[in-house]
């Protein structure tokens, strides 16, 4: 809480978005938003109408070496394995089902997990972008806890990981702006317009990111839950930029 107070990014209390209105969730009650979700016309709105076509990855995928040095693979949600630079980065992984406390409730994967979890392989730092159900999991948490790998967290959500069994020293919590170095990589929390929470009663005390991660010669920028217009309004970025 010491370092969350020192923020520039905290103000009244609570983390606030970045060049914009100090609002950081949606507008209306929590019982509004959970109508809305459960509501038949919009969750047929979310569902998609016919199949999407899928590759399937495989253990010999993932076993070649990125022709480039600069590789990406979509695992479902928001999990994306970055190879660059003979180095992996995991970001936002979820293994669960369904994106909720509840697992009767809550948004469903559209497809299986493309590969059991422990078929990814070794993982050189997983980079978390905030902590909502569908990008902070904690089936997926749980998991590599127990490995080697370093976690890549904004400010605040370092709690979660400790509370889940991840050791503080594997552990690197960011404000926006400042970097880390995790073997040939830098890492950078970047901001994000949007918000944060896992309960009902949210007191705004864990912050939001985008990240950069750079290496020797391939870097990639991973948006968390920041659109196009943010990012740029966010990065200082052009058109073209």
């Amino acid at each position: 809480m010491a370092r969350i107070r020192r923020s520039p990014h905290f103000k009244d209390g609570a983390f606030q978005n970045p060049g914009g209105p100090a609002r950081t969730r949606p507008s209306g009650s929590m019982l509004d938003l959970v109508k809305l979700w459960l509501d038949k016309e919009q969750r047929a709105l979310r569902t998609p109408r016919g199949t999407i076509p899928v590759h399937a990855t495989t253990l010999a995928d993932l076993a070649r070496p990125a022709a480039t040095g600069l590789r990406l693979t979509w695992l479902g949600h928001s999990s994306v394995l970055a190879e660059l630079d003979g180095q992996r980065v995991l970001f936002d992984p979820v293994w669960g089902e369904r994106c909720s406390p509840f697992p009767f409730a809550g948004p469903r994967r559209l497809h299986p997990l493309p590969l059991p979890p422990a078929a990814l392989g070794p993982v050189d730092v997983v980079v978390i972008s905030h902590d909502h159900y569908d990008h902070l999991d904690m089936p997926a948490v749980k998991a590599l806890a127990g490995t080697d790998t370093v976690f890549a967290v904004p400010l605040g959500v370092g709690a979660h990981l400790e509370h889940w069994g991840v050791r503080t020293t594997r552990i690197r919590e960011l404000d926006w702006h400042e970097s880390t170095r995790v073997g040939g990589l830098t890492l950078t929390a970047t901001p994000a317009r949007h918000f944060c929470g896992r309960a009902l009663h949210n007191p705004q005390h864990t912050l939001w990111a985008s990240w950069v991660v750079a290496g020797e010669e391939h870097r990639i920028y991973h948006s968390g839950d920041t659109g196009y217009r943010n990012r740029r309004q966010c990065c200082g970025l052009q058109p073209g930029g």
